[in-house]
C-alpha cells in the first residue's frame, strides 16, 4: 500500500505557488550534466499540505480498522475510537477529534477534524480519502441586532 499525491510543476520546476519560507519546504536541485565545471542550481518551493495531518490521522484510521476486522474474525469494523486504541499511533491521532459510524456493520466513515480549521478529512472502509470544507457553524455567524 502507497498513498501518496503529486505535486505538479513547469519545466523550470515551480509549482505556481508562493508562500512564506516558513510553510514551504526548500527543495534545492543541482544538476551536474557530463561533469562539467559548471553547475546549475535552481530552488523549488514545493507549498505543505494543510490537510497532510488529517490526512495521516485518517489513514491511521483506516489501517487499525482493518486490522480490528481481521482480529474480530472479519466481522464488523469497530464503532468507535476507543475500540481501536490499540491498533492506532496515539502521536498522529490524538490532535484530532476522530468520529466513525458505521453502515450496516460492513462499511464505515472516519472523520478526522480539528477545532483550527474547516477542514474536514474523511475515509471509508474501500480507502477512498476525500477533504472538505464545512460551512461556517450557525453560532459563529454573527446576527444583527434590529
Amino acid at each position: 500500500d502507497a498513498w501518496g499525491y503529486v505535486v505538479f510543476g513547469d519545466a523550470e520546476g515551480s509549482t505556481g505557488v508562493r508562500t512564506d519560507s516558513d510553510k514551504a519546504l526548500l527543495v534545492s536541485n543541482n544538476s551536474n550534466d557530463n561533469d562539467s565545471p559548471s553547475t546549475t542550481s535552481t530552488t523549488t518551493k514545493i507549498p505543505r499540505d494543510p490537510s497532510w495531518p488529517k490526512r495521516l490521522a485518517a489513514m491511521n484510521i483506516y489501517y487499525a480498522q482493518q486490522y480490528f476486522k481481521t482480529v474480530n474474525g472479519d466481522e464488523k469494523y469497530a464503532c468507535n475510537v476507543d475500540q481501536l486504541l490499540p491498533y492506532l499511533d496515539q502521536s498522529i491521532v490524538t490532535p484530532f477529534d476522530i468520529q466513525i459510524r458505521l453502515e450496516k456493520e460492513a462499511h464505515f466513515v472516519a472523520i478526522v477534524k480539528d477545532k483550527i480549521d474547516a477542514m474536514v478529512v474523511k475515509v471509508t472502509d474501500d480507502r477512498l480519502v476525500t477533504v472538505e470544507s464545512e460551512p461556517p457553524y450557525a453560532a459563529s455567524i454573527p446576527i444583527p441586532d434590529d
